[in-house]
């Protein structure tokens, strides 16, 4: 089931997602609105639409959040069992059905990408989020001088996404891939280094070029430890293992070393192929290549085809930012943006008297639930603290602050949640997301795949530019 009201976006939003589902369910679809609020028409049967009179009092996004708050007054509980989805949740393939399997009394929903630290700024008006005006007009500037290259993106994620591909018919690779990333797992620095160190000692260059890269560039900075192939930086920080903790690692997962002729073979003593190109190779072969100072990304012929705005604004202002924790500083090293605070956190004992003991917790989100007769309690409380909070000026007009509160205030902060297949979240900006092509993602390398049955498409809705909307596109309407 649906809520929506009020402007056309909204309306278009919902009969695609209503098309979707169509067509991957059999089951009943029902969807609450203020009719005399809609821009257009509902594209669905009118016995299936139930139409609630909002009071005039409340703009059309308070009286969507009314109506989903407030479900359990205007529909038929008895012994339903409900499917809650927002209007931008689109259902992929059959398995959607199988959400009802996941149901948990007295109330299930599944988590946010973000947690609750994180989510603040969005709940509560505090300026944690606000830019200073400097940085902002930075970003705005930049993003105005090159809006013309940023279609280029979904060029570039494809390419990457056709590497990717490359590298798992090298089984090898994969596993050596495992074992160094392990080595410096929540380590760029390093990981840029031990990059820099494997382009530097490529066995592909040639014999002049190696022993000048040897002679002027490896040795003045990088030391080998003796008998193993150990590679440290001058901080004594290890880049490559090539030891013995190494070779029992590939074992385990079914390669073994000849090392008279360096080769590697599966457990029946076949030759296993190494990978037949690096990966500045193939991006050559697609026209791309890569400046990793810039993090910019160039045509073969070094025309400059997608900006990194984050590294142009650090070279040409006194800002720079932290990626690991989403965080721009000043010169001085002061905070000026973070995407984080704790005054949610406060708000929600200030306001309803009710202590959230975890400043972090992985919130729930709103997009998709499951109720029946015994969410009523929940559900009640969850709608009397939302209209409560629509009277408060620190509070934004949302409902997860609330569910939040609601969440604590019945002691289910540990409540299962529904796998991520049920609301997967395509976060156009996740820094660790990866597309696979195909409607499969990766949140984090060494990750499985997920392969959703309702993908939750909160921004970007109908990019023609980003490869996750264009194949979602082309699941529902061909």
């Amino acid at each position: 089931m649906f809520v929506v009201c009020g402007a056309k976006e909204h309306l278009d939003t919902l009969n695609f997602s209503l098309r979707a589902l169509k067509r991957f369910s059999h089951f009943s679809i029902l969807v609450v609105t203020d009719l005399k609020r809609n821009e257009v028409a509902i594209d669905h049967p009118s016995d299936q639409i139930i139409d609630i009179r909002v009071t005039e009092s409340y703009n059309h996004h308070q009286a969507s959040i009314y109506l989903k708050t407030g479900l359990h007054k205007f529909l038929p509980m008895g012994d339903h069992l409900y499917c809650y989805l927002d209007t931008d949740v689109v259902a992929l393939n059959a398995n959607v059905t199988k959400v009802f399997n996941q149901y948990i009394t007295p109330i299930t929903f599944a988590t946010d990408h973000c947690r609750m630290n994180g989510f603040s700024p969005q709940a509560i008006n505090c300026d944690c989020a606000q830019m200073p005006n400097e940085l902002q007009s930075l970003i705005d500037s930049y993003a105005s001088e090159f809006k013309h290259l940023m279609k280029n993106q979904a060029l570039v994620e494809n390419v990457i996404n056709q590497w990717r591909l490359f590298k798992k018919r090298f089984p090898l690779e994969q596993a050596k891939n495992e074992w160094f990333d392990g080595l410096l797992k929540d380590h760029q620095e390093l990981q840029t280094k031990r990059a820099h160190l494997l382009r530097l000692t490529s066995p592909k260059l040639p014999r002049h070029r190696l022993l000048y890269n040897y002679l002027f560039h490896v040795f003045p900075n990088y030391r080998r430890s003796l008998g193993i192939k150990q590679w440290k930086d001058l901080k004594g920080n290890v880049l490559l293992d090539e030891g013995p903790d190494y070779h029992r690692f590939m074992n385990e997962h079914g390669f073994f070393c000849n090392t008279n002729t360096n080769q590697w073979s599966d457990a029946e003593e076949r030759l296993v192929p190494e990978i037949t190109k690096t990966y500045d190779e193939f991006l050559a072969d697609h026209n791309l290549r890569l400046n990793n100072s810039e993090e910019a990304w160039y045509t073969a012929a070094g025309e400059l085809l997608l900006p990194n705005i984050t590294k142009l604004i650090e070279r040409n202002s006194t800002y720079w930012y932290d990626a690991a924790t989403d965080t721009w500083y000043d010169k001085h090293n002061n905070r000026v943006f973070v995407n984080e605070c704790n005054h949610l956190k406060g708000a929600i004992k200030k306001d309803f008297g009710v202590e959230v003991t975890q400043a972090d917790w992985q919130h729930w989100n709103g997009g998709v639930f499951l109720f029946d007769k015994d969410s009523i309690a929940f559900l009640d409380t969850w709608h009397k603290l939302t209209l409560d909070a629509f009277l408060l000026p620190n509070w934004k007009t949302r409902d997860q602050g609330t569910l939040i509160t609601t969440v604590w205030k019945f002691g289910l902060q540990n409540q299962p949640t529904l796998a991520s297949q049920f609301n997967f979240i395509a976060d156009y900006y996740h820094p660790t997301m990866t597309y696979e092509g195909d409607l499969t993602f990766r949140v984090k390398d060494g990750e499985p795949t997920i392969s959703p049955s309702l993908i939750h498409i909160y921004h970007h809705w109908g990019d023609k530019d980003w490869a996750v909307w264009n194949d979602v596109e082309n699941r529902i309407l061909s």
